[in-house]
């Protein structure tokens, strides 16, 4: 996983030229999850989700889908795919993201011609200004 989480480090912030100089206030991959073998999802510690769909040429292509909580730190993502449930709930991705404020965002991501556009996104305050640590979905609700 830490390989995995430098490659895609590096290949996200091409701009940076050095990894070991990078100050604390730089944008930095916070949580990584796989929907698919080809599509990616990472989150920052600025609040940003971003998109990767991967490519065969070893490349990829980025979409930024949203900011939770003003630029708060992302600290744990957990994911719904439509694949790993029985039935077509309508979208093609779940996503659960706890914050450093204390904010429950979820978001639904639809992948409609290879570009995944975010159909619904809500927050609410689930602890005052802590750290969410875990965020879990349960599979046996399915699309409830």
């Amino acid at each position: 996983m830490l390989c995995l989480s430098i490659i895609v480090y590096a290949d996200f912030h091409v701009d940076w030229p050095c990894l070991l100089f990078c100050c604390s206030k730089s944008e930095y991959v916070r949580c990584l999850r796989f929907s698919c073998q080809d599509s990616l999802y990472v989150a920052t510690n600025h609040g940003y989700l971003y998109h990767a769909k991967l490519c065969d040429t070893g490349g990829a292509q980025w979409n930024q889908l949203v900011q939770v909580s003003n630029g708060a730190p992302i600290i744990c993502m957990d994911l719904l795919s439509k694949d790993s449930v029985e039935h077509d709930c309508g979208a093609d991705d779940w996503i659960a993201i706890g914050d450093g404020k204390g904010n429950m965002t979820i978001i639904e991501v639809a992948k409609d011609d290879c570009t995944p556009t975010v159909r619904l996104c809500f927050t609410w305050p689930a602890e005052m200004e802590r750290q969410l640590l875990g965020t879990y979905w349960c599979k046996s609700l399915g699309c409830r």
